[in-house]
C-alpha cells in the first residue's frame, strides 16, 4: 500500500505541518467564518435570522426578501427603527395564531397595557419601543427584546411598524 503511505505523507506535511494546520472547525475563532465563501456565511445569516431554517412557498419568500432588503439598506437602517418592527418572519406568523387570546387593558400614561394568554402583562408605548418603554414579562422578550406577545399586541391595535404588517 505505497498509495496510502505517499497519501499520509502528504496529508502530514500539507495540513499538519504546515501554516495552514489550523484549519480544523473547532479551531476557528468566534465571529470568523467557518468556510471562504462569503456567501454562505450570509446565506446562513439569512437562514438564522429571516427564515428559522424553515422552507416557505413563493409569496411568503418574497416578503421575507423585502424585509432583507429593507433591514440591508442605508435608508432604512439610518432611519429609528423600533425594535418590534425588526421581529423575524416567524415570530410575526407565530404571533397571528395568538391574537384571541390578547385582551387590551386600559390605557395609563399614554402606555398601552395588555394581557396575554391570561399569564403575561405587555406594556407599550407607541412612540418609543425602547425596553424602557415596552416591555413584556415573558423569558423569550427578556432574552431578546422581542417576543410574540408584543408582536400581537401591535397587531391587535394596528400599530404600524416598518415590516411589521406582512
Amino acid at each position: 500500500m505505497p498509495f496510502m503511505k505517499n497519501f499520509h505523507s502528504y496529508f502530514i506535511k500539507q495540513w499538519i505541518d504546515s501554516p495552514f494546520c489550523n484549519w480544523q472547525l473547532f479551531k476557528t475563532r468566534p465571529g470568523f467564518a467557518m468556510t471562504n465563501c462569503p456567501i454562505e456565511s450570509y446565506n446562513g445569516k439569512i437562514k438564522k435570522f429571516f427564515t428559522n431554517r424553515l422552507k416557505y412557498n413563493l409569496l411568503p419568500i418574497f416578503e421575507i426578501f423585502e424585509q432583507l432588503v429593507k433591514t440591508e439598506s442605508k435608508a432604512f437602517v439610518n432611519e429609528e427603527t423600533p425594535v418590534c418592527a425588526l421581529a423575524k418572519f416567524t415570530v410575526k406568523q407565530e404571533a397571528k395564531k395568538y391574537l384571541d387570546s390578547i385582551i387590551r387593558l386600559d390605557e395609563t400614561d399614554g402606555f398601552k397595557n395588555y394581557k396575554c394568554h391570561d399569564k403575561h402583562t405587555v406594556q407599550i408605548n407607541p412612540d418609543c419601543f425602547c425596553t424602557e418603554c415596552t416591555f413584556c414579562s415573558c423569558s423569550y422578550f427578556l432574552d431578546s427584546a422581542i417576543c410574540i406577545h408584543l408582536v400581537g399586541c401591535c397587531f391587535i391595535d394596528g400599530i404600524d411598524l416598518i415590516s411589521l404588517l406582512l
